[in-house]
């Protein structure tokens, strides 16, 4: 309960550092941001293993297992832009006679800004919207019918992550989100990141479609 309170605001507030910090303020500004006219030429890949961390309300009835993300970054117009896809697995810890697990599926697509720190290090902030789907083990046989499945909310959430250059092609990233699910009693998770991206040249016929 300390760390859901702890941590309610700790993304908004990170993006405000993330602005002051920048070496151009100006330029790094949401409001101010120039331009870009080669949107979706370079892309980034990643994956992680991410860990939730439950409020009190999921907590008192669910764990959470290790999960994976997946993501796909490209440059916008202003800012970039993030497709994700968080898959994670809950085991019910709750009193009753039918353990109700369920497997989380989470895609978002998420707008923000990355801000060079120096020349190896960068620092992404970013705000999403996706669908929690809670996808109940008793239906796991139909997996190809998410609609009827599972049961699915809408999700708002904030991310900040840190990316470290390897080389030219490779970096490491950590990062932080907070999702809020609108389930009739809002859900609120906190999920630590670790993982690895790649960044190559986006395929023309890629920014054709996107364009």
């Amino acid at each position: 309960l300390l760390l859901y309170y702890s941590m309610r605001y700790p993304l908004i507030i990170l993006s405000l550092f993330s602005i002051i910090l920048s070496s151009d303020y100006k330029k790094s500004t949401f409001l101010f941001s120039p331009i870009n006219n080669s949107p979706f030429e370079n892309s980034k890949l990643s994956i992680q293993i991410t860990k939730d961390v439950l409020d009190k309300k999921l907590s008192y009835y669910y764990n959470s297992k290790n999960g994976i993300n997946t993501n796909l970054e490209l440059p916008f117009y202003i800012g970039d832009i993030r497709t994700n896809l968080d898959l994670n697995f809950y085991e019910f810890s709750g009193n009753h006679p039918k353990k109700i697990n369920f497997i989380s599926i989470h895609p978002s697509i998420e707008w923000g800004k990355t801000i060079k720190l120096n020349k190896n290090l960068e620092w992404f902030n970013g705000l999403s919207l996706g669908f929690f789907i809670f996808y109940f083990e008793h239906t796991w046989k139909r997996f190809f019918m998410f609609a009827s499945a599972g049961e699915s909310e809408m999700s708002l959430g904030l991310s900040s992550i840190l990316n470290y250059k390897i080389n030219n092609i490779y970096s490491i990233n950590f990062g932080i989100k907070k999702n809020t699910i609108f389930t009739y009693n809002k859900i609120n998770i906190i999920s630590f990141s670790i993982g690895l991206s790649k960044s190559f040249e986006t395929p023309l016929w890629l920014i054709k479609i996107l364009k």
